[in-house]
């Protein structure tokens, strides 16, 4: 015969089972509910419940101090507090507070003080007077919240936890190897020390991971240059690598090629840039990454001459620097290594490639004098007249020394502060019949000179 105790148990597990049907729908309630109002936020990702099973209860029930004060089997389904449990999952340890701090405010109708229910449902009600996180048995910290579920005569006790993707799994370690592990003769604190360090290495991948989501989350929100800025520094990096390591395996020489892979990765998206949308930059930057890997299994030769067939220039300034770069092309390694990547790239040698790399150069210093004289009080016409000598000036002094550091993002900035100072020295009656070239070109050689070009 069984002693009292394990009939009770046993009657008081009957009467749970004969309210299955009510527990599991307060249980699908509060899912759609919980779901319903957390689903907008980035930071919720899931939630989860599950009831008691027969043996969970148990064992519940035969831990339990008060157990013998209980005379009703019903007592049992009035006493316990997670025969339902609810688990609200988020990515991050420091969104748990998040997720309770916006539960506080959404469930904010209270008669008692300690239970409060939300204007949005009149069943669910959750116990805030407790203070959050509570501390476990183990000594760490969790969000866990009492809640009840009441349609009229019917009430469920149910135990609402939130907890981060890293805590979620510390649980299921924590409750399978420590909590229900009754042979404690096995070194238990040995084994407890070294699930802390555990979990100290997990929040410490927690807080990697939210560094990590913050600065992809920082990248994504910034304005469309910062992300087009990320997209041209990886697919650089990409060209870069490829082409230094084929260049040892070849020759045996190790160079920098940054300042190359940057000018070829800017002239290759700098159309892109100007006049396709984001989605279609997205298309040229796989298909740049696409020819970038075929190039891996390319034996390259490197050095080599470059014939040039006729070219028909824009205009006078884009001749002056096609002409010139002509002749640095087969003098001066980086020229040869940026038209050798290109065409490369490209596929084929061929004037309308190198034409348009002619007008991307002179794209770069073009821009800088147009930004930099947007604000000159000069009427349309003389303001044209006068960037174009200036622009004029600007490319023939470089064309004498074509240095592939004019047409870098730096090397503009620095061609910025030349014009910026010419400016500074024009008189407020200034007529575009006094322009002198020699004070430009006299800046520009003080530049040098002073190593700010």
């Amino acid at each position: 015969m069984k002693l009292d105790m394990f009939r009770f148990i046993d009657s008081a597990v009957e009467y749970v089972n004969l309210k299955r049907d009510f527990i599991n729908q307060v249980a699908e309630e509060c899912d759609r509910f919980f779901t319903e109002i957390l689903c907008d936020n980035d930071f919720f990702l899931n939630l989860n419940y599950r009831v008691k099973s027969d043996n969970s209860i148990k064992e519940k029930l035969l831990r339990m101090s008060d157990f013998n004060g209980m005379s009703h089997p019903r007592d049992v389904f009035n006493t316990l507090s997670d025969i339902l449990g609810l688990r609200i999952e988020c990515r991050f340890i420091s969104e748990e507070e998040e997720i309770f701090l916006k539960l506080k405010d959404i469930f904010s109708e209270t008669e008692d003080g300690v239970y409060y229910r939300s204007p949005l449902n009149e069943y669910i009600y959750l116990n805030f007077k407790d203070p959050q996180p509570q501390y476990q048995k183990n000594g760490f910290e969790i969000y866990k919240i009492d809640g009840k579920y009441i349609d009229g005569e019917e009430e469920l006790f149910f135990e609402l936890q939130i907890k981060s993707m890293v805590n979620v799994f510390w649980g299921e370690i924590d409750h399978r190897i420590l909590y229900k592990n009754f042979n404690y003769m096995i070194t238990e604190d040995f084994i407890r020390n070294l699930m802390y360090s555990i979990k100290n290495n997990l929040e410490m991948v927690d807080s990697q991971l939210n560094t990590i989501y913050q600065r992809l989350k920082d990248m994504e929100e910034s304005n469309e240059d910062n992300t087009l800025d990320q997209l041209k520094s990886f697919l650089s990096k990409a060209l870069h690598d490829t082409y230094v390591l084929k260049m040892q395996k070849e020759t045996g020489v190790l160079i920098d090629l940054r300042a190359i892979s940057n000018t070829v990765i800017d002239f290759l998206l700098i159309e892109k840039d100007n006049k396709e949308k984001s989605d279609s930059v997205n298309s040229k930057v796989i298909d740049i990454l696409h020819r970038i890997n075929q190039l891996n299994r390319k034996k390259m030769v490197f050095g080599e001459n470059i014939e040039f067939e006729q070219v028909k220039y824009r205009n006078k300034l884009n001749k002056k620097l096609g002409e010139s770069l002509k002749k640095y092309a087969n003098v001066d390694f980086r020229w040869n290594m940026i038209l050798m990547i290109i065409f490369d790239l490209e596929g084929k040698k061929s004037s309308q490639i190198y034409n348009e790399f002619v007008n991307y150069l002179v794209h770069c210093i073009s821009s800088v004098v147009d930004e930099v004289f947007e604000d000159i009080n000069l009427n349309k016409r003389k303001k044209q007249e006068l960037k174009y000598e200036i622009l004029n000036e600007i490319l023939s002094f470089y064309c004498e020394n074509l240095d592939i550091k004019h047409f870098t993002k730096e090397g503009q900035r620095k061609l910025s502060l030349v014009l910026n100072e010419y400016i500074e020295g024009l008189p407020e009656d200034f007529d575009l019949k006094d322009f002198n070239p020699e004070i430009i070109i006299g800046l520009l050689e003080m530049s040098q000179s002073r190593g700010v070009m």
